[in-house]
């Protein structure tokens, strides 16, 4: 596997289509190791962390991959970023990018400071604005489509 030795996988991608070949490339292989995803469409986006595969023990952590499935290939457009600043402006809103970066900032700080978190990512909308944290809680995963073996 290509990211056997990975610790931390961090995708900023454009591409519905490449996080979905990385998430079901990881889907099935033993691992400890952590994604951290951001996307992000016109006026709002995600952050979530999730393990990349399946660690050997505890609870797992979902990722974009098991939350999103075969929802990540939808609305990828193929347009490529534009050198007109006007024109990038209705396709995205200016805000969105550096939001998106914050909110993974943030779940990062409390992963990497306190050495934990009880969310592990965030929906973001800019208009209206919110942001909606991913508790980690398989009640909330359940309620997105993913379903997992609880640990007793």
């Amino acid at each position: 596997q290509r990211y056997a030795g990975a610790d931390f996988i961090v995708s900023c991608v454009d591409s519905g289509a490449f996080r979905h070949t990385l998430g079901k490339s990881g889907s099935h292989h033993g691992s400890e190791a952590l994604w951290l995803d951001t996307g992000n469409g016109a006026d709002s986006g995600q952050v979530v962390l999730g393990h990349f595969g399946i660690p050997p023990r505890g609870l797992r952590l979902p990722n974009v991959y098991d939350l999103y499935g075969d929802g990540l290939l939808e609305g990828d457009t193929g347009d490529l970023p534009s050198c007109s600043l006007a024109e990038a402006l209705l396709r995205q809103r200016w805000s969105v990018n550096p939001i998106i970066a914050a909110t993974a900032l943030s779940i990062l700080d409390s992963l990497f400071l306190r050495g934990g978190t009880a969310h592990h990512g965030a929906l973001v909308r800019i208009d209206p604005i919110s942001i909606v944290p991913l508790l980690v809680d398989p009640d909330v995963w359940a309620d997105m489509g993913y379903i997992t073996a609880r640990k007793t």
